[in-house]
């Protein structure tokens, strides 16, 4: 007997559409309706949810980011949401099964087209992450912070110190309460380059990351069609 479907539209259509179609590259489930993967240490995640606004629309948010700093939250800096070509919004109609399918079927041609090979392709390596972070033209301290995290996975501590001493000052500049911790962390990892240990810093990060994010479930892959 087949399986009946969910009466959520936009989780029925990731579950039959969307996830089918990015399977094959590597993209697991998360959650009832996210998607993701792990391609050395930089999670991708695809994200269909509702609009708060009403109305049953919904938006695609496709993004990437490293697993360190440590972090509790998904972000959608180093991403952006799908924009419905046959619309030109980045919200896709969502009230009935039927609308769903149509938005989910319109957006999978989109991911095949644009954000598969542009995008996720271009970023299964954290070198391939840190030019990204890098061409940011005026980066601020969580930058300076990301790319200091890329660069002691692959064993550039001068580099990395210099960006942490740069989130470091950015962030005491800032001075809101939040920033404190940030700049204690930045100092911690500068303090474990000094004795040998950012390595092991750098892997107790990223296992609070994939703890907070309940990521446990999904399998890292560098291996893509």
């Amino acid at each position: 007997m087949a399986k009946s479907r969910s009466k959520d539209p936009l989780a029925a259509a990731t579950t039959s559409i969307l996830f089918p179609a990015v399977k094959p590259y590597g993209f697991q489930r998360y959650g009832s309706r996210k998607l993701a993967r792990i391609c050395d240490d930089v999670l991708h995640i695809i994200g269909p949810w509702y609009s708060g606004w009403g109305g049953r629309d919904f938006y695609i948010e496709c993004c990437a980011f490293g697993l360190t700093p440590p972090t509790d939250c998904i972000y959608l800096t180093w991403g952006a949401r799908l924009r419905d070509e046959m619309t030109g919004y980045d919200s896709w109609p969502g009230q009935t099964h039927e609308l769903a399918d149509a938005s989910m079927e319109r957006a999978v041609q989109l991911m095949y087209k644009r954000v598969l090979p542009s995008y996720y392709q271009r970023l299964e390596k954290m070198e391939d992450f840190l030019v990204l972070l890098q061409k940011r033209p005026d980066p601020d301290h969580h930058t300076h912070f990301q790319r200091a995290c890329c660069l002691v996975r692959l064993r550039r501590l001068d580099e990395a110190s210099r960006e942490l001493t740069s989130a470091v000052r950015q962030y005491l500049e800032d001075g809101r309460s939040w920033c404190f911790p940030k700049a204690a962390q930045c100092e911690e990892m500068l303090k474990a380059i000094n004795e040998g240990r950012s390595l092991e810093l750098y892997e107790l990060w990223k296992s609070e990351t994939i703890r907070n994010l309940r990521l446990e479930k999904i399998i890292p892959n560098q291996a893509v069609v």
